[in-house]
């Protein structure tokens, strides 16, 4: 029901080439599910903190008015979800977990950082990285990513685009995430690169992951979003060159 509904919200948006992110379709597909009238609904998406329409500069008042009355067109029997209760709360959960692609890569990075940092390197003290670490970083994203969807999505590696090759797309709903991997050995790259994929495939949001190889003293801050021409580009740092626990003990110390 719930994969349903986001599927719907997420293709009319494509449709009017508007910038949707999934936490925000399966919010709103959410909240759908939980409201027994299209009163309910408008109350519940006015209490919601979103860029939405200013990121694409409509009217949030006459969106939100259309795709209430396009959903309770489209899905008039979601009154039922009273009589399935609590189970269907929990499968909400489990779908929201899911299908969001943000979420995956933040566990990615949390996982990485946790057991895999040494992978990187032949030498960490030395600075001595192994050959190819980007492809390292795209062969762990993707069997990474392929763990998470559990055949629920599609999975595409090196896909064409122009005169290029996106590194990694995730086919969740009927969207297309494009990811970039890059290494930072001393400065950010990759934005640029990106944005071409996005004008390509028409996506409106990219992600790139960085594994930053850089010292502790050279470190530098990466924004989380990054405005490009085609929309927005959201950035995942890993950090697979930390501060070592004992040099931590003594600047404390």
């Amino acid at each position: 029901m719930i994969l349903s509904i986001q599927i719907f919200i997420e293709d009319y948006c494509s449709n009017r080439n508007l910038l949707i992110s999934d936490d925000y379709a399966i919010q709103m597909a959410k909240m759908f599910v939980e409201s027994d009238s299209k009163e309910s609904f408008l109350l519940r998406m006015k209490r919601v903190k979103t860029k939405f329409s200013l990121d694409n500069q409509i009217t949030r008042k006459n969106f939100e008015e259309e795709i209430s009355k396009l959903l309770f067109d489209r899905f008039p029997q979601k009154v039922l979800r009273r009589k399935q209760g609590v189970g269907v709360k929990k499968r909400i959960r489990n779908h929201i977990e899911r299908r969001s692609i943000e979420k995956i890569l933040n566990r990615f990075v949390a996982s990485i950082e946790a057991d895999s940092i040494e992978t990187f390197w032949l030498s960490r003290p030395n600075f001595k990285l192994r050959k190819n670490p980007e492809e390292i970083g795209q062969n762990l994203l993707y069997q990474f990513i392929k763990g998470e969807l559990k055949g629920s999505g599609i999975l595409i590696r090196e896909k064409p685009s122009g005169i290029g090759f996106i590194d990694i797309v995730v086919r969740l709903s009927s969207v297309n995430h494009l990811i970039e991997v890059k290494v930072v050995i001393d400065k950010f790259i990759g934005a640029e690169q990106l944005n071409d994929y996005m004008k390509t495939e028409n996506r409106k949001i990219g992600y790139l992951l960085f594994f930053d190889s850089r010292s502790p003293e050279e470190k530098t801050d990466i924004d989380y979003e990054i405005s490009v021409t085609m929309g927005k580009i959201k950035s995942f740092v890993i950090d697979i060159n930390p501060t070592p626990p004992s040099r931590k003990n003594k600047s404390i110390a």
